[in-house]
């Protein structure tokens, strides 16, 4: 069910089962399709969500529109020329500049759908903004599309029978216990392949294990730190 039309087939052929007094037109279900892929994609910061967006730099100007087809704060990497910025929450961003206008420190942060970079780049398109973030599902129109969970069979079902349920609310009466309990089972269903994807995450090794120093804060001067390596979540 990787594509809009392997998933309007199933869809069609689950429903036309249980509800053979009902009609539902392809513009129908392919609406219901669209809703749960994103509902699922935007439940969780999947790794399978992540893009990154590039645009050259605007001299002078301290902020840039968000990206369009990402999330709303949803940004987690951000590079100018190359170099990566450091992000921080609207108030500490305007704290910092309030506190140390003349630092040099690159930062980042993110407010109403504008992202607020320092220093500010000097002139025009010098350089690239890189933004990494989670983007919004692009809409299913072609049977040929790809929903971005391919290959994923959990999720593939759990897209499946999130647009079941939604399908079996709109037709109300005593289906519409079971178009809820359908939608609910969808959420719990993606939410064990998010637990399952972060367990796999944090189980991956960085490249280099011993890249961070840890300090005995009540050493008191002595000679009692020592290197070891971090899991990744």
């Amino acid at each position: 069910m990787e594509t809009l039309g392997d998933q309007r087939q199933a869809l069609q052929d689950d429903l036309s089962a249980e509800t053979t007094d009902i009609f539902y037109t392809e513009t129908i279900l392919d609406r219901y399709i669209n809703r749960a892929h994103r509902a699922i994609a935007n439940l969780y910061p999947w790794q399978e969500t992540q893009r990154a967006l590039k645009r050259s730099t605007i001299g002078g100007q301290e902020y840039l529109s968000y990206p369009e087809n990402l999330r709303t704060d949803s940004v987690f990497l951000v590079r100018v020329d190359g170099q990566e910025y450091k992000i921080l929450t609207f108030r500490d961003y305007q704290r910092h500049q309030e506190l140390y206008p003349s630092n040099q420190d690159k930062r980042v942060s993110d407010w109403r759908r504008k992202l607020f970079i320092h220093p500010t780049p000097a002139t025009d398109g010098n350089g690239n903004v890189e933004v990494w973030g989670h983007e919004v599902p692009d809409l299913l129109v072609e049977d040929t599309d790809t929903i971005v969970f391919a290959h994923q069979s959990t999720l593939e079902e759990a897209i499946n029978m999130y647009a079941k349920g939604l399908a079996y609310m709109k037709a109300k009466g005593t289906f519409f216990d079971r178009g809820k309990g359908l939608m609910g089972d969808a959420l719990s269903m993606a939410q064990n392949e998010w637990r399952t994807q972060q367990k796999r995450q944090a189980e991956y090794k960085t490249e280099n294990t011993e890249q961070w120093e840890h300090i005995d804060l009540m050493d008191e001067g002595g000679d009692r730190t020592h290197r070891g390596s971090f899991r990744t979540c």
